[in-house]
């Protein structure tokens, strides 16, 4: 059986909530709709180029 108060202990949170917010605007993160964009996009280009 799990002993939960010894599993917290070992717990280690990898960033400080104060700066997750600057990692996450740091990085260039792309989300299902900008890649969703950029297939439309090339999707439309490759069209007019037929």
């Amino acid at each position: 059986m799990l002993d939960f108060r010894k599993e917290l202990e070992r717990f280690e949170p990898l960033l400080d909530v104060e700066r997750i917010e600057e990692r996450i605007d740091k990085d260039d993160m792309k989300d299902l709709m900008d890649i969703l964009k950029e297939f439309n996009l090339n999707k439309e280009s490759s069209t007019n180029q037929s």
